[in-house]
């Protein structure tokens, strides 16, 4: 079965031609998340969300470009959200250990770990 037929297919919500579908390009789903992750537990993580989102947004997909395209622009955008989060939960966690210093003003300190719970609600 052609590609085409597969992914018109999968817009009507046939799991199995979405499944022959990616399965074709879950290597290189994986790969682009690899190059942007960087380590294999968060690549796994990133490509299989990247196939969710893949899923669940096929009826979006128009036929304007190739299906490898979008694939690439769905995985990488899942990508940068993942360490967009990542680097933010990284911040917040420094933000909240941050320990008050002898020299610091405790108004400032206080209302810094107000602002810190703030961003984390």
């Amino acid at each position: 079965m052609q590609e085409r037929e597969l992914i018109k297919r999968s817009q009507k919500n046939d799991a199995e031609a979405f499944c022959t579908l990616i399965g074709g390009y879950e290597k290189r789903i994986y790969n682009i998340a690899y190059k942007f992750m960087r380590n294999e537990h968060d690549a796994q993580d990133a490509a299989q969300e990247a196939i969710i989102k893949m899923y669940t947004n096929i009826r979006k997909f128009s036929f304007q470009s190739a299906f490898s395209t979008w694939m690439y622009r769905v995985t990488a955008n899942t990508c940068l959200d993942l360490l967009r989060k990542k680097r933010d939960n990284v911040s917040i966690d420094a933000y909240e250990n941050k320990t008050v210093s002898r020299e610091g003003n405790p108004d400032t300190e206080m209302l810094n770990c107000e602002l810190g719970n703030t961003i984390k609600k």
